[in-house]
């Protein structure tokens, strides 16, 4: 990382109240709708998520549903084909045991082509074995055709229709064998009545055609067969690419969304700090204040120098009309309570804090030199490997210090860290624990409601639930999720649908969005984003060990096995 970066103050970010959907989704909410909210109640009912609709996550998935749309509608086909081959066949001559064959092959084939339709209602039995065997008997109805019309008839040109379509399917193993099968089951039953080992009960035979010539026409016919099934070969190759190249497109499209919206987001809150407001040059305790260089819903964050030893510092204000509000004039004095408390260098210190009864409320703490997460995301997207490992390990020590004293952060996110410059010391800090909560209290000053920014929030705190330090836990991981892909771990079109994905989805696999990543990076994350907090790390500290050990490859095993098991209940999205 550059020394040359623009140099910018810590500004701890007051939460932001919202009260409709469609607020900017990256900022700190607090939903005190006191309507009933879907999310909570469907999770506190046990009655979990509404079953999700059917749609094409990715290249896979589409081709398999191409695959069960055109089954759907060629079954009709082959069974009405076959029922009015068996309604005509009476009217035609031929020997007696052929036609008594077709009857039965017509049978087999229907019933065939019915299981096959039943399973097109059932995705998940929609298998290349069960499929297999289904074609293996359309196989036999379609060859006691052959044999009743003749090898030589054009009843081959429904071998042909039914091989393309065999050939088109996903499973190039499957398509494969039965292909094979195709090439044997013909060639056989050609040689056999060529030869005279079978008699001929065919409508239309060979004729006065030579033994060379019958044997030339059979070339053709498995020349055509051929020809068929590599066309339609790469026919589904061309497709898949297709649907492949389209799907990288969207991820593509949608990671730059995300962080236009993020880059949308700063540019807004940078555009209300940097002059002056209207506490400007006023002297509130120990400290003169300067320009302004954060706002928010609950107030303002001032530049400021103190007046005896001319040391900076940033000192917080609370609104004078909000500080009419006992509730929030409570909530701003324990931020300094819980600040107060603790004691790391990864945490921003307190200095200062008004009493109860000053005319402005407010609190001094400490001015930092450089820049946030976001700033450096917005130029980067990404971090290193070693940048990571840093960024989790300093943040990971001051959420420890900050579970010892009781004190939950609820709001860790990339505009609350901060890298600080001393000389060519770099340290991490957590900034704001405007909406921390004490561990010895019991719930929240905003009982019932969800606090906190959407995209980094854990589904406990989604859902209004009582927290504890695992949710700051999960934010970290969430954080992590953010700087290893270059995208939040999820999106939404509006507030409501960002809660339902916390609650109830796993974000896409990391590896996925990133390259050239052991796959210990899943293992460890999806440890740390796991919806139950018992499921989780035990600190902050083991998170920061695991993923620096999963980043080199060398995860443990234990934890790998435990991050498998997650994973099978709750596997990676395909998409976001």
């Amino acid at each position: 990382m550059s020394d040359d970066h623009p140099t910018k103050v810590a500004v701890p970010t007051p939460p932001t109240r919202v009260g409709a959907p469609g607020h900017e989704t990256d900022e700190t909410v607090a939903l005190d709708d006191p309507r009933p909210r879907p999310i909570a109640t469907a999770a506190r009912s046990g009655q979990g998520a509404p079953p999700p609709p059917t749609v094409a996550a990715t290249p896979a998935d589409a081709i398999l549903q191409a695959e069960i749309a055109r089954t759907r509608t060629f079954v009709p086909i082959t069974i009405g084909l076959g029922i009015c081959t068996a309604l005509v066949l009476p009217f035609f001559g031929g020997h007696p045991v052929a036609k008594q064959a077709l009857y039965g092959g017509i049978v087999v084939a229907c019933a065939a082509a019915g299981y096959m339709y039943r399973l097109t209602q059932r995705p998940a039995l929609f298998t290349e074995g069960r499929l297999a065997i289904v074609y293996l008997l359309c196989i036999i109805g379609i060859y006691t055709a052959v044999y009743y019309f003749g090898v030589f008839s054009p009843a081959s040109n429904t071998v042909v229709l039914g091989l393309f379509f065999v050939g088109i399917s996903r499973s190039s193993r499957m398509s494969l064998s039965l292909y094979v099968v195709v090439i044997i089951v013909h060639s056989s039953l050609a040689g056999a009545i060529i030869f005279g080992a079978v008699p001929d009960y065919g409508m239309v035979t060979a004729g006065a055609m030579t033994m060379a010539e019958q044997l030339m026409a059979q070339g053709l016919i498995h020349l055509v067969l051929l020809v068929t099934f590599l066309i339609a070969r790469n026919t589904k190759r061309e497709s898949a690419r297709s649907l492949e190249d389209l799907d990288r497109a969207v991820r593509e499209v949608a990671k730059r969304e995300a962080l236009l919206e993020e880059a949308r987001h700063e540019l807004d809150r940078a555009m209300q700090v940097g002059g002056p407001g209207r506490f400007t040059e006023q002297v509130l305790g120990s400290y003169r204040l300067g320009v302004v260089i954060g706002r928010g819903a609950m107030g303002e964050v001032y530049d400021a120098v103190h007046t005896e030893t001319g040391d900076p510092a940033a000192v917080k204000l609370l609104h004078p009309a909000v500080g009419m509000d006992t509730g929030h004039l409570t909530r701003f004095l324990r931020e300094a309570q819980a600040a107060a408390k603790l004691r790391s260098p990864n945490v921003v210190a307190l200095y200062e804090v008004s009493d109860r009864e000053s005319a402005i409320p407010f609190l001094a703490m400490e001015r930092l030199e450089g820049y946030d997460l976001s700033t450096l995301l917005r130029e980067r997207n990404k971090l290193g490997r070693a940048q990571i490992v840093e960024l989790i390990g300093h943040v990971a020590r001051g959420l420890d210090v900050a579970r010892e004293a009781g004190v939950v952060h609820r709001d860790i996110k990339p505009q609350n860290l901060f890298l600080a410059h001393s000389g060519a010391q770099r340290l991490w800090k957590i900034l704001d624990f405007g909406v921390s909560t004490l561990g010895d209290h019991q719930g929240t000053l905003t009982q019932g409601n969800v606090v906190g920014t959407p995209v980094y929030m854990s589904p406990e705190q989604a859902r209004g639930e009582r927290v504890d330090y695992r949710a700051d836990l999960y934010a970290l991981a969430a954080v992590a999720y953010r700087v290893i892909t270059g995208r939040p771990p999820f999106g939404g079109k509006d507030l409501p649908a960002i809660l339902y994905n916390v609650v109830y989805k796993m974000p896409e696999r990391p590896t996925r969005l990133a390259d050239d990543l052991p796959r210990d990076v899943d293992r460890a994350l999806a440890i740390g984003l796991a919806k139950s907090p018992r499921d989780r790390f035990n600190s902050a500290a083991d998170f920061a060990d695991a993923l620096d050990a999963a980043l080199r490859g060398e995860l443990d095993t234990a934890l790998r096995r435990r991050a498998d098991s997650l994973l099978v209940d709750r596997p990676w999205a395909k998409t976001v």
